[in-house]
């Protein structure tokens, strides 16, 4: 039997929320990055009310935020 506490859980999509709760981002601030064409692509799905960012598209910002900062 595996110990839950030591399972180790990769998603495919973050919410909006803790995708930028992760990142030490306000939603508003996503938002401002969304009007200037710099944050992730969203994804939405049908019957749910929130807000997702695919891992791709996560790793993808977080490379190039690496980069823009090297």
């Amino acid at each position: 039997m595996s110990d839950l506490k030591h399972t180790e859980y990769n998603p495919r999509l973050y919410s909006l929320k803790h995708w930028c709760k992760d990142r030490d981002l306000s939603v508003s601030t996503f938002r401002k990055l969304m009007k200037e064409d710099k944050a992730p692509n969203i994804t939405k799905i049908d019957g749910v009310n929130k807000l997702f960012i695919s891992k791709p598209d996560s790793d993808e910002w977080d490379k190039q935020v690496c980069n823009y900062y090297e």
